[in-house]
């Protein structure tokens, strides 16, 4: 396998080696990464597992296969759903976000020795990147959601102060 690459199910895959899968065919469709094997993965066609390694990609499962919950994703549901947690359901779960950040960033500052304490858009930020880290191995709807949301955060708490 190359470095860094993943199959995510949907995908199809050939062996490198030129060889057949167990139903004769050259090419095959991913079901899914194992959980309990690492660098194991399974196929749709065969309901057998070969070792990553051995495969390649033939070609990409579509992103919109990585969202199965959701029908449609656009950039508007994204924005619209980010919109509704930060203005209402999180609002009503924990408060301010001004304040909350800034506790998250004085426990931050603490925990890290720090002599000047992290503002609450820099904390905002720094949840933005954890968000971003999370998406590089298995992107998901709403780490998308969450990441327009804490930008959002980000860019009202830096601008009005």
């Amino acid at each position: 396998m190359e470095p860094g690459m993943t199959f995510k199910g949907g995908d199809r895959v050939s062996r490198r080696d030129g060889g057949t899968f167990s139903n004769g065919n050259h090419v095959v469709t991913v079901k899914a990464p194992s959980a309990s094997l690492p660098y194991a993965i399974w196929f749709e066609e065969t309901d057998t597992w070969s070792s990553a390694s051995s495969l390649q990609l033939v070609s990409s499962a579509p992103m919109e296969d990585l969202f199965p919950e959701t029908p449609k994703v656009t950039r508007q549901s994204v924005l619209d759903e980010a919109s509704k947690l930060i203005n209402e359901d999180r609002a009503s779960d924990y408060g301010d976000p001004k304040v909350m950040h800034q506790l998250i960033g004085d426990f931050w500052s603490t925990y890290l020795g720090l002599e000047t304490k992290l503002t609450p858009d820099q904390v905002a930020m720094m949840m933005a990147l954890m968000k971003i880290a999370r998406s590089t191995s298995s992107p998901k709807f709403d780490t998308y959601v969450d990441l327009a949301g804490y930008a959002a955060l980000a860019g009202e708490m830096s601008i009005q102060g």
